[in-house]
């Protein structure tokens, strides 16, 4: 409803643009009204005769509705954008668009590559291209985004994507410095600075990371990853005093929502020890092994710290 009131206004600004009909014919496929939308686009196509993109934002709202029941529509529109304009790179994205939601990731490749052809400054494609092809070949995708910020060295979404796929490379110290570019930028979007926080802490700068989270939080003091952050570089710094203090902020989480990882537990475990608070680190290890009982690694860790006591009783358990 949200949706077409906004479409109902684009109308009454200016009905001459076709985009706005495009709109109300995608909201009537998903009403089960198939006869409504072909009128909508009918009209759509009436205001802009020779508009590749808006008969490929059709066969875009078919493919939304059902790509399979609507397999005609959509191929008839793809056909006639390229009959418009050849070498116009929105119907091949759309081609590539539909292929990677079947998971066919080298062909839908393919596409995103024949309209970076077509039109080298077209970000979606090299965006689009390194998404998909990340699935086949994580450093050629990545290879992919650093000729696009090469070639657009302001843009946020080409520095975002290119950090955001070193993030998931595990390539987190160029992931840090990437992501530092890009929330520099003012296009950057203001929630990926928790991000930032986080691979500044795995990248080992841990003063940075602690100062983000710390002005993060100022924000939102409800933030439960800079809690998590700000705890971590504390202990990371070994300030295990003002660790502890923040350790009790952070595991007093009641939201089902927060999950806490063994690393958590494992790194608070520490943290008591150092404040001379043994009895509560054998419990802390004890939580991170029943978070994650595959990390057998921490019972035999349990059972030297048992052994090095004296309880032998306890350490032959573990």
């Amino acid at each position: 409803a949200e949706a077409k009131a906004c479409f109902d206004k684009g109308i009454a600004a200016n009905p001459e643009n076709g985009y706005n009909y495009v709109g109300l014919g995608a909201i009537a496929l998903k009403n089960k009204d198939v006869k409504g939308a072909e009128n909508f686009f009918k009209t759509a196509k009436s205001k802009a005769k020779k508009d590749a993109v808006l008969l490929v934002e059709i066969a875009r709202a078919y493919v939304a509705a059902d790509p399979v029941a609507y397999a005609k529509q959509i191929a008839d529109n793809i056909k006639a954008a390229k009959k418009v304009n050849k070498r116009h790179p929105a119907p091949f994205i759309l081609e590539g668009d539909m292929l990677a939601a079947e998971k066919k990731w080298g062909d839908a490749a393919g596409y995103y590559e024949m309209a970076e052809s077509f039109d080298p400054n077209c970000t979606e494609s090299y965006v689009k291209y390194a998404n998909t092809y990340f699935n086949v070949d994580p450093r050629v995708a990545i290879s992919k985004l650093e000729s696009l910020v090469a070639a657009n060295p302001n843009s946020a979404l080409a520095q975002r994507e290119l950090a955001e796929k070193l993030y998931e490379n595990d390539e987190w110290t160029r992931a840090a410095q990437v992501y530092g570019e890009y929330i520099k930028n003012p296009n950057s979007f203001k929630e990926d600075e928790e991000r930032y926080a986080v691979l500044l802490y795995f990248g080992e700068k841990y003063q940075q990371s602690y100062d983000l989270a710390q002005k993060i939080l100022s924000e939102n003091p409800n933030a439960f990853l800079m809690k998590r952050i700000v705890f971590l570089n504390k202990a990371a710094m070994k300030q295990y005093e003002e660790a502890y203090a923040l350790a009790g902020n952070f595991f007093g989480s009641t939201d089902p929502k927060n999950k806490y990882s063994s690393n958590d537990y494992t790194t608070y475990a520490e943290v008591l020890l150092n404040v001379g608070k043994k009895q509560e680190h054998y419990a802390a290890l004890v939580k991170a092994y029943e978070i994650n009982p595959e990390k057998t690694d921490i019972l035999k860790d349990i059972s030297s710290a048992y052994a090095d006591d004296k309880e032998y009783v306890k350490s032959a358990e573990y």
